[in-house]
């Protein structure tokens, strides 16, 4: 609820900006209404990431030495330093007042006085700053997530939930990047497209949010990278095992079968079958660490964004 409040209260707070110089609020823009909803969106999702991030670190636990000092690395994973805080913020502040500069119409401050485009140059910041403030921290955990990662004591395959602990949140951090980008560009592009002549600077604006998908992706699986290869190195061991004691009982088999033996058939047979019982279950193991749903949840997330956009413009098109 508190966070729904937030939403209503941006939202009104952008209308108040925008109908500040004279202008009607019901010609206020849908991109300024999605743009006023990044502030608690970032807030609400911080917040959420930051309780999967400890969730996920209980769960990885197990996996890590007792001199690890949890409680640390629980703090890095949930709050930003402030100083890093700080910078990002300067640097938001001097990119959002150089845009203005540059390019006033993005803001809808062309022929306003000094007081309302201070405003609604002001809001920008805020918005910016929200935003900024949720990358940093996404960024963070996703490094201090390749960092716990590598700090795994041991490797268990056959008990993976420690090992996918992790997953969650690199999915939910990375689609809640997208989700975001996704309500931005499908509110900006068609103002953008119809307001410009050019076709190439719409398919550069289309372009932009390819990016941030492709972005979206690396950073869901980049930082799960580094447990792969142990997770795929330790498979390769127990196999190269399973094949030598395989290669072993049938070496037995055979120099039995050559000498007419049978004295240890009925026990070489059942060896046998579970030695390749137990190369089946081993080549069955993944060495991703998450889970189907998790990937097929992300695959369909991913897409879920264009394939709305492809249907609002089909409908568009049958509707005029």
């Amino acid at each position: 609820m508190a966070f729904v409040g937030l939403a209503l209260l941006s939202i009104g707070l952008m209308a108040a900006a925008y109908a500040l110089p004279g202008r009607d609020v019901a010609g206020l823009p849908p991109r300024f209404i999605a743009i006023a909803l990044v502030p608690p969106f970032s807030l609400a999702l911080q917040r959420h990431l930051a309780r999967v991030a400890s969730e996920a670190l209980d769960r990885f636990r197990p996996l890590l030495d007792g001199a690890t000092e949890i409680e640390d690395l629980r703090y890095r994973l949930m709050v930003a330093p402030r100083r890093e805080v700080l910078v990002v913020w300067a640097l938001t502040t001097w990119g959002t007042v150089s845009n203005a500069v540059v390019a006033p119409a993005n803001f809808e401050i062309v022929g306003l006085g000094p007081v309302e485009a201070a405003v609604l140059v002001g809001y920008a910041c805020l918005v910016g700053f929200s935003y900024s403030t949720l990358v940093l921290q996404v960024v963070r955990q996703l490094a201090l997530v390749d960092r716990i990662h590598r700090e795994a004591a041991r490797v268990n395959l056959l008990d993976a939930s420690p090992l996918q602990a992790f997953s969650r949140l690199t999915a939910q951090a990375s689609l809640g990047l997208l989700t975001l980008a996704a309500v931005l560009a499908t509110t900006t592009l068609p103002e953008f497209a119809a307001a410009s002549t050019s076709e190439v600077a719409t398919a550069l604006a289309a372009g932009l949010y390819v990016a941030i998908a492709v972005a979206a992706v690396a950073a869901f699986v980049l930082p799960l990278y580094g447990l792969h290869r142990r997770i795929a190195t330790e498979k390769e061991r127990l196999e190269t095992e399973a094949g030598a004691r395989l290669t072993s009982l049938l070496a037995a088999l055979h120099a039995d079968a050559a000498g007419l033996d049978l004295s240890r058939a009925d026990g070489l047979n059942k060896l046998l079958g579970s030695a390749f019982a137990e190369r089946e279950v081993l080549a069955r193991l993944p060495t991703w660490p998450w889970q189907a749903a998790t990937i097929r949840a992300f695959a369909s997330a991913l897409l879920l964004p264009v394939v709305i956009y492809v249907l609002a413009r089909a409908t568009e098109r049958l509707v005029l």
